[in-house]
């Protein structure tokens, strides 16, 4: 009987296979952030890029392909590639996380990008693109670069998006500026920029200075928006200014809710103020005292931040109001 041989590269490629798996499943960062979510999605790309080489270099060493049989090799590392990926999507069905068809597309853009990055060092494969000399060499880093760069673009976005709201600062909420969009949740209500809007009664928003965006407030227990991770450190301030604009002939009432990263979900924890909006700009100043203290049994963390809520309660018809710069002083 033959003896299996233990070979050093073969176990070195499928140890980088299991941890990449293992990451894949269980990695996680402490805390928890939109970017962080996004480097951990991302990392699905770079896991499969590890993966689909590891593969092709272990079918490489071992003499199962044959190293003469050039294509063998990359369709079998595509097979299996895909089909780790997607026994980890349908796996997450039974764990805390959600499957998902982006992480699918995440996961393919890495097998592509591993394929072409063995493919320009793979010595054997000589038949598919080195006849073709450069040409071959630039159509394959055209292709991984192309890829690698579409799967940068989320992150980066979120990124620029990160820096933009730091150098606003102190603005809070700005609904017209695009670096506000991944963080803005909208609860029952949908956002209007105001180009959508200009022909009607548009030139008062101009007029007044307050907006270039409106919220359609849908029928609703409590329809409205909320900013998810603000710029989180207030403690310099003294004052919140809020301004909205309503477009309404009747007067609405709507909520501020503020709090921060150690809310424990109770309404007694946060800082609640509602407002009475009429027709027109309204315009109120909260100081920063009156949030700090808001908490029952504690004070709110003016340096964590988490969470900027406005909306109205019960909703019975579709209700217009602009809010504006919300800001700090």
């Amino acid at each position: 009987m033959a003896k299996i041989r233990f070979s050093p590269v073969l176990f070195f490629y499928s140890v980088l296979i299991v941890l990449s798996i293992l990451l894949i499943l269980f990695g996680s960062f402490a805390g928890d952030s939109l970017l962080l979510r996004e480097v951990q999605n991302t990392g699905h790309t770079l896991l499969f890029i590890v993966i689909t080489i590891s593969l092709l270099a272990m079918f490489r060493h071992s003499a199962v392909m044959g190293n003469k049989i050039t294509i063998w090799p990359y369709l079998a590392a595509v097979l299996l590639s895909f089909s780790i990926g997607l026994a980890l999507e349908v796996g997450q069905l039974y764990s805390s996380r959600d499957p998902s068809f982006l992480d699918i597309a995440r996961n393919v853009a890495g097998i592509v990008i591993g394929l072409c990055i063995y493919a320009l060092v793979d010595t054997e494969h000589k038949t598919l693109w080195i006849k073709q000399g450069r040409v071959g060499q630039v159509i394959i880093v055209t292709l991984a670069f192309t890829v690698f760069v579409v799967s940068m673009v989320p992150i980066t976005l979120l990124g620029t998006a990160y820096v933009q709201r730091n150098l606003s600062f102190p603005t809070v909420i700005d609904l017209q500026a695009d670096w506000s969009r991944p963080f803005v949740r909208l609860q029952h209500a949908r956002l209007i920029p105001l180009t959508d809007r200009e022909g009607s009664n548009g030139g008062s928003h101009i007029a007044s200075g307050i907006n270039r965006s409106c919220l359609t407030l849908l029928p609703a227990e409590y329809p409205g928006v909320s900013l998810i991770e603000p710029y989180p450190d207030w403690s310099a301030f003294e004052v919140l200014t809020v301004v909205v604009y309503s477009s309404e002939s009747e007067p609405i009432e709507m909520v501020l809710r503020i709090h921060d990263a150690y809310h424990n979900h109770a309404y007694s924890d946060r800082f609640n103020q509602s407002f009475r909006l009429v027709k027109g700009e309204n315009r109120f100043r909260i100081p920063l005292k009156n949030i700090r203290e808001a908490p029952d049994g504690r004070v709110m963390d003016m340096a964590r931040i988490a969470n900027v809520t406005l909306f109205s309660v019960n909703v019975k018809a579709e209700l217009e109001v602009c809010p504006g710069r919300i800001h700090l002083e």
